[in-house]
């Protein structure tokens, strides 16, 4: 073979692992993306997608505010959402329009990045492609990530920018001076992405700084240049929290770990414990293969040489560090908060994976073959019911969402027969449940006349607001709304509506029914359900 078709099989033998990760990955993560589960939207998917396109129609979040720098979505006092996510779905929901798909697709490209990502991490840490794609491979078929890729909303961006800033940083070691505004650049917007990483960000960079001090004493001039990039991106960021600190820490305030009254320091350790007694015991977090990869590559990076030491730093700092914030929050492990860990743990089990293997090759095959077939035993036993019955993680918790698509396709042909509708809610039971952001996505309410309002809300005990009525809508608890008014339409779960004395059913899906009450409507609106 000549010099020439070997440089260039060499070429396209760098570019095979990426592309098989991003195909692995991929499939995963888009496949059915809209319709896992059917006719539902999550409430945070839901509200992150109305501000999105209420952003794009208006420059105004649903609550018309101008172009936030954090959304109030559920309550001005009590929630505080990051930005970065809702406008980084401003372009898909001109595409896709109001549509589950237009959040998504936002957060299963995000995590096909994010692969792509720990790929490259890891070949430069270790400089062995057998490892860079043991590490993509096992974030591509992680379950976890596989959720928070298929869900459209804010965590995911967690361990992107986490991987794209130390991506960065590590070819910056290299000596790529532009790499410490790559880093300071993903470090600030990263800034911007959701809650936790406001901890986590910062503490990650002061450790890159603190762990490879004598590396980077070589890069002084760059590196305070591309601090000063960092504080003057995330400067509009701090700014706005101090205008409105009480807002943004209103969600924290009532998750801290301060506020159950508990000695809050056993409190934070048993959290922070827990993300690492998670591995054995939830599989949630890591399936049982992911747990022994991540065990063995614990011992790995124990006894691994010398030149490993860089990786050895890196992948430790990372997972003393990346449970740190949850761990200041009442449940721990938790699905999203816990994100920053997962490309450390795919990376470790990975270097775990392959040296198994050296193991395995040192051993006689009487052994290796019956310990393989029991750990296949284990793994099926532990994992594949829950995968199986949960649905997780390829569906998403909607069960108190579910039915508004239909309701709403019915409502856009016959609501005209009515003067008001009513939404029968159960505050008492679902204190979070926020029905009116539903309506608003299914029936694409235009932002601007639901801006210029009225719109009444109210606040509950914990401080988030409930909107009880826009435009027709009403929404209220059964003995408080419950009226014989012949141009009202009822919508309530069918447990409730079934049980309405002199009711009338008109429509009906498996979840909600819509009914009248006393006199039959003014219009024929359909027929009664069967």
């Amino acid at each position: 073979m000549s010099v020439r078709l070997q440089n260039l099989w060499r070429v396209r033998a760098q570019w095979l692992a990426p592309f098989f990760l991003v195909i692995l990955a991929a499939i995963p993560r888009f496949i059915a993306l809209e319709n896992l589960p059917p006719d539902a939207l999550n409430q945070d998917e839901a509200v992150d997608l109305y501000d999105a396109y209420s952003i794009l129609r208006t420059g105004r979040d649903h609550r018309g505010n101008f172009l936030p720098l954090h959304l109030a979505a559920f309550s001005d006092v009590r929630d505080n959402r990051t930005p970065l996510f809702t406008y980084a779905s401003v372009p898909a929901a001109a595409l896709f329009g109001l549509r589950p798909l237009a959040v998504r697709v936002v957060s299963a490209a995000t995590g096909v990045a994010t692969v792509l990502l720990v790929y490259a991490i890891a070949l430069r840490l270790f400089k062995d492609r057998r490892a860079a794609l043991a590490a993509g491979v096992f974030l591509a078929l992680s379950p976890w990530h596989i959720f928070l890729s298929r869900a459209g909303f804010e965590p995911i961006t967690v361990p992107f920018f986490l991987a794209l800033g130390t991506w960065f940083f590590l070819h910056a070691l290299d000596g790529n001076r532009r790499a410490w505004y790559g880093a300071a650049i993903a470090f600030a917007v990263g800034m911007y992405a959701y809650a936790p990483v406001k901890v986590a960000i910062p503490l990650w960079m002061f450790f890159l700084l603190a762990a490879f001090r004598n590396e980077i004493r070589v890069h002084r001039l760059p590196i305070f240049r591309a601090a000063f990039l960092f504080l003057l991106m995330v400067a509009p960021f701090a700014v706005d929290h101090i205008l409105h600190w009480e807002a943004v820490q209103g969600r924290y305030n009532e998750v801290s770990v301060f506020t159950y009254g508990k000695p809050w320091p056993l409190y934070f350790l048993a959290n922070y414990a827990s993300h690492f007694s998670a591995v054995f015991t939830n599989p949630r977090s890591l399936s049982l293969a992911e747990a022994i990869g991540f065990i063995f590559g614990i011992v790995a990076l124990i006894t691994a040489r010398r030149e490993s030491q860089m990786a050895r730093r890196l992948l430790f700092g990372w997972l003393v560090i990346a449970p740190l914030p949850a761990a200041m929050t009442s449940i721990s492990p938790h699905t999203l908060r816990s994100a920053a860990i997962l490309p450390a743990f795919a990376i470790v089990e990975a270097i775990g994976f392959l040296f198994a293997l050296r193991m395995a090759r040192a051993l006689p095959r009487r052994i290796v073959v019956p310990a393989f077939a029991a750990l296949l035993f284990l793994i099926a036993a532990r994992d594949a019911n829950f995968y199986v019955s949960s649905g997780f993680p390829f569906t998403i918790s909607t069960f108190h969402a579910r039915g508004y698509q239909s309701m709403s396709a019915f409502l856009r042909e016959h609501g005209a027969a009515y003067r008001r509708i009513v939404v029968i809610t159960d505050r008492e039971k679902y204190s979070y449940l926020q029905p009116y952001i539903f309506f608003l996505v299914y029936l694409q309410y235009d932002p601007k006349i639901f801006h210029d309002g009225p719109v009444q809300r109210i606040y509950d005990e914990l401080g988030w607001q409930h909107v009880t009525s826009f435009g027709r809508f009403m929404f209220c608890d059964l003995p408080r709304c419950l009226e014989r008014t012949e141009a009202t339409l009822f919508i309530a779960p069918r447990a409730i509506a079934e049980n309405v004395p002199n009711s009338r059913i008109v429509f009906s899906n498996a979840y909600l029914s819509a009914f009248t009450v006393g006199a039959v409507a003014l219009t024929a609106t359909g027929e009664p359900a069967d």
